[in-house]
């Protein structure tokens, strides 16, 4: 151990002055901070604000942007003219009047700005979630898109074509990526959200200091389903779709089984019954041809537009049965389940209960 103490002790006090210095220096760089990130594919009707603890969703309205500046220019710089003025110019072009995201952390600048980014995204992801929930078999026609400003698909397509035979011009607009509405979330909206839609158990995850092995399970696949959903690429959006289911089910056991019986069984048999009993040995054996089809995309190198590897019924499938996944797993943390073990040995003893079911249907 290197001993950092002075042996001598007329230089005791030069020391105690030395970690008094490095104490003011750390604290003068970190702080608490608020940051704000403008979003594009959300709208709030007639709410002033979403809270989830260090991160809020809000319409960025004049008072707020007279309450910042005036905070500010109380204490810097207030007898300079020009400097309020591009202030309130930078405050008008781009956040007046839009829906942000407030993301509080702490830290130095650089920690603070990457902790607020990862916290705005946890809850974007939530919203993209239940999007897959909501309109799972239009998700592939990429209609809402949620996202920071920055990140935003808003290209829309000019496309320049040659007929070469004639040498005819063709000019193409389309709109690209841009997705053609937003998502409206109002007071009856949120109620719902908050009570079927476990957000205040998401909200009181997100902020819990220690989190249970099946909460990170929820986040962990509410940030891949999210990222889905995100995706203008169906082949890539099909294999964040597994990697969320992946987190949920896959064990001890044969993946290809365990994702199978793992989706067929809870969300026919546990919770909420999303699928008819008389249906799960369907969707048991959707799951096997869906993760063949994962197979020939991830090692056999086959995709969407050269192959038709997958279709729009696949991400539909692949989409809602994740969505329902989550959804259950909320359900089972509800009730008092911590952990993917507990989930395992209810998966597995309502599967044997559906079977032996079955063969007595059979004999």
């Amino acid at each position: 151990m290197i001993n950092v103490l002075p042996k001598d002790p007329n230089k005791k006090r030069e020391f105690i002055n030395v970690l008094e210095k490095i104490q003011h220096s750390i604290e003068n760089k970190v702080s608490t901070y608020d940051f704000f990130f403008v979003i594009q594919g959300l709208e709030l009707e007639k709410i002033e604000k979403i809270s989830c603890g260090k991160v809020e969703v809000f319409i960025f309205n004049q008072e707020l942007r007279e309450q910042l500046i005036s905070a500010s220019f109380s204490k810097h710089d207030s007898q300079n003219p020009e400097n309020l003025a591009n202030t309130q110019d930078f405050f008008d072009k781009n956040f007046l009047n839009r829906v942000c995201i407030k993301s509080t952390s702490y830290g130095d600048s650089n920690i603070a700005r990457k902790k607020a980014y990862k916290q705005a995204r946890e809850l974007i992801n939530y919203f993209r979630y239940i999007l897959c929930l909501f309109i799972n078999d239009r998700v592939s026609e990429q209609i809402i898109k949620i996202n920071i400003i920055s990140e935003v698909y808003s290209n829309s397509e000019r496309t320049l074509i040659r007929r070469e035979k004639d040498n005819t011009i063709i000019l193409f607009w389309g709109r690209g990526r841009k997705p053609l509405q937003t998502f409206p979330i109002d007071k009856n909206r949120l109620e719902d959200l908050s009570f079927n839609g476990f957000l205040d158990d998401f909200t009181t995850i997100i902020n819990a200091s220690s989190k249970t092995q099946l909460e990170g399970c929820i986040l962990t696949a509410i940030y891949w389903i999210g990222e889905a959903q995100n995706e203008v690429d169906l082949d890539v959006s099909f294999l964040k779709y597994w990697t969320a289911l992946e987190c949920i089910f896959t064990g001890s056991e044969k993946p290809t089984d365990a994702l199978a019986k793992g989706v067929s069984t809870l969300n026919a048999l546990s919770g909420y019954e999303f699928i008819r009993i008389e249906d799960a040995e369907e969707v048991y054996k959707n799951m096997k041809k869906l993760y063949d089809k994962r197979s020939d995309i991830i090692h056999r190198g086959m995709n969407y537009l050269a192959n038709q590897v997958i279709n729009q019924a696949d991400i539909f499938r692949i989409c809602k049965y994740t969505a329902w996944s989550i959804l259950s797993l909320f359900h089972l943390r509800s009730i008092g389940y911590t952990n993917m073990d507990e989930v395992s040995i209810q998966i597995n003893r309502l599967y044997k209960q559906w079977k032996v079911s079955q063969d007595e249907i059979v004999v």
